[in-house]
Parts: structure tokens; C-alpha cells; sequence
């Protein structure tokens, strides 16, 4: 595993996590919110082996973290209501709710259900990144099922290091707890 510290090694960093990212790798990396780990949504692989070290329930959906409206456009059918939300709170520490588009589904054969969980957080290493790429990552907390999730990268358990092949460090989140889950067509919110 590579270990790069995000702050001090920005562009290394960079060209790492897109590296690692084509070569369907798994990455553990800082969010507003949480320390993540993730890779590929549409690679299959990707996705069985982050149940399979999270010790993750298969009923229990992932979410995915996109770093513009136009990726988030692509997987997901987003009526006015929808948008108005997205304009007025993202990037921030939501995860939103979203209708699978037809292409969505296409993209995440693992999905079991017919909505899909989004994330574009306040991070600019992720959205930037993730644009540049047109990637869409698995956005899931680094640790085991039912474990705290980290909000420093301290804070990330061995277990789940263990199977990374990228680690980005960079200290303390933003928010230091987990996102909003935000379903605005159903008027639902919560908190994981």
C-alpha cells in the first residue's frame, strides 16, 4: 500500500489516486465528513471487495461520489424539486437520494435498488479529481460494518488499510460525523 499525505504531496496525490483508480485499486481517502474508502462504482470487483472488507451487509446500498452536476446528470433522473435542492446545498455533507437513470443503471449492475445515493462533497482534491477522470467512486466510511466510522486518518483501523493499495492522508475532516441522507422527493432526511 502507498501512503501519500494530501497536504504536503498534492499533486503526487493526484496522479496516484488516478492511477490506482484505473487499475480498479482501492483507495482510502479524506472526505468533508469521513475518512472513505473506495474505488470504481462500475467495476464489480471493486464494489464485492469493499463489501467483503467492511464486513458489510450485500442489502445495505453504497453510495457514489461524483464531482460535478454533470456526473451526478448521468446516473440519476433528477426532477425541479430535486435540483433546486442540489443547487441550494451541494458541494456539502449530504448524500442525496436520486432516481437511477437508464445509464446508471447500466453503470452500477451491483445496485439493487432503483435509487442511488450521490455525494458531491466540499472536498476539491474529490471533485476535482474525480472530474478530470470522469470517475465515480464508491463513497463508503473506512471501517468494519457497525465500527466508528474515522474522521482522522489516524482514526482508520488496520483491518481496513490492510486490503488499500492507496492511503491519503490529511488529518481531521471538515465536519468530523457522517453525512445528511437527504431523499427530497419523499421529504425524508436522516442521519447514518
Amino acid at each position: 500500500m502507498k501512503t501519500l499525505d494530501l497536504h504536503h504531496q498534492y499533486h503526487e496525490t493526484i496522479k496516484v489516486f488516478k492511477e490506482v483508480f484505473r487499475q480498479k485499486g482501492l483507495i482510502v481517502y479524506p472526505t468533508d465528513t469521513l475518512y472513505g474508502i473506495g474505488g470504481d462504482a462500475t467495476c464489480v470487483e471493486v464494489v464485492e471487495r469493499i463489501y467483503a472488507i467492511k464486513k458489510r451487509p450485500k442489502h445495505k446500498p453504497l453510495s457514489v461520489i461524483v464531482g460535478n452536476l454533470e456526473q451526478l446528470l448521468t446516473i440519476a433522473e433528477v426532477n425541479e424539486e430535486e435540483m433546486n435542492w442540489i443547487h441550494a446545498h451541494l458541494p456539502g455533507p449530504y448524500t442525496v437520494l436520486l432516481q437511477l437513470s437508464e445509464k446508471g443503471k447500466e453503470m452500477f449492475k451491483w445496485l439493487t435498488t432503483p435509487k442511488i445515493g450521490v455525494r458531491v462533497p466540499q472536498s476539491a482534491f474529490l471533485r476535482t479529481v474525480l472530474a478530470d477522470i470522469n470517475g465515480y467512486l464508491i463513497g463508503t466510511s473506512a471501517n468494519v460494518s457497525g465500527e466508528k466510522p474515522p474522521t482522522h486518518h489516524q482514526d482508520v483501523a488496520k483491518a481496513i488499510l490492510k486490503d488499500a493499495d492507496l492511503f491519503i492522508k490529511a488529518g481531521a475532516t471538515l465536519y468530523k460525523k457522517p453525512s445528511i441522507i437527504v431523499d427530497v422527493r419523499e421529504k425524508k432526511k436522516w442521519v447514518r
